[in-house]
C-alpha cells in the first residue's frame, strides 16, 4: 500500500497467504523522451513537490539535479484538486500518526 493511501484515507491489510512479484520485461512498449534516468528523476521530483510538502527538501538534498528539472503547474494543480476532493492528509499526518519511528 503506498503512502498515498494512507492519506487519502486507504489502509493496509496484512494477509499471510499473499504474495508480490513483478516480472521484468527486456525491453519498454513505451519511449523515455528525456532519457530514462531523467524521466525518474522527474517522476519523483513530481512526487515530492505533490505530496512530501515541507519535507521535499530532504528529497532535493538527496537529489539536487532535480532542482532544475521543470515540471508542469497544470499537473500540480491537478493533483491538488484531486487530494482536496479526496480530502487527503499531509505527509506531517503521515509521519506523525503512521511512521512516527521515522527520524
Amino acid at each position: 500500500m503506498s503512502i498515498k493511501s494512507w492519506l487519502c484515507g486507504g489502509q493496509i491489510e496484512i494477509v499471510p497467504c499473499s504474495r508480490i512479484g513483478h516480472v521484468f520485461r527486456k525491453k519498454h512498449p513505451y519511449n523515455f523522451p528525456l532519457g530514462n534516468s531523467l524521466t525518474y528523476l522527474k517522476n519523483t521530483k513530481l512526487i515530492a513537490e505533490s505530496w512530501l510538502g515541507e519535507f521535499k527538501h530532504f528529497f532535493y538534498s538527496q537529489r539536487p539535479a532535480a532542482i532544475d528539472i521543470q515540471i508542469n503547474d497544470t499537473i500540480i494543480r491537478s493533483i491538488e484538486r484531486l487530494q482536496k476532493n479526496l480530502q487527503c492528509r499531509s505527509f506531517s499526518w503521515y509521519l506523525a500518526n503512521v511512521f512516527n519511528e521515522l527520524r
